[in-house]
């Protein structure tokens, strides 16, 4: 988990400074996916080639055209276009809501029951507090500016007098 974390975390800084670099954002959709695809694959291919195959029937056709359509292509479409609007922290902060976000949904429409007194109960509560307090943390924290070798210097949000130039020096 901390490994799928650290990967997010890598590509949206990538993905950010690529979208903000000019490129088009349905280009950007189309290498990722074609590098999702390439990448799991083989795992798909060789871990599944063994499992009873469901028959590919016009309705389960459609179920996976909808959520084909509703996963990848809107929610893709929908975080670039807000991370190129605002910035790989809050996008990657809003993204992290995801799990707290389908508790409440699925709550709201019963399709979970929340035990309270139970363990489980008290993880999934517990876990969703802190998704949103982690959340809610990085969206609010005004650290330090980091410089990466692909962008252009720029002035610190918080410092009014300071200003980088080129070199990344500080002039007063």
């Amino acid at each position: 988990m901390l490994l799928q974390q650290f990967s997010f975390a890598v590509m949206y800084i990538i993905l950010i400074s690529t979208l903000k670099g000019g490129m088009s954002q349905p280009i950007l959709l189309v290498y990722r996916n074609l590098v999702a695809v390439v990448v799991v694959a083989p795992f798909a291919f060789f871990v599944d080639s063994k499992k009873e195959k469901l028959k590919m029937t016009p309705l389960v056709f459609i179920k996976i055209m909808g959520l084909a359509f509703l996963g990848p292509v809107m929610d893709q479409n929908f975080y670039y276009m807000g991370a190129k609007m605002t910035s790989a922290a809050f996008a990657s902060s809003m993204e992290n809501l995801n799990p707290s976000i389908t508790l409440l949904l699925a709550l709201m429409l019963r399709i979970e029951k929340l035990d309270i007194k139970s363990r489980h109960g008290k993880a999934k509560v517990i876990g969703s507090f802190l998704a949103i307090a982690g959340a809610f943390l990085m969206v609010f924290y005004r650290g330090p500016t980091i410089e990466f070798l692909w962008s252009e210097a720029r002035e610190h949000q918080g410092n009014s007098n300071a200003v980088v130039q080129g070199g990344g020096q500080r002039l007063l």
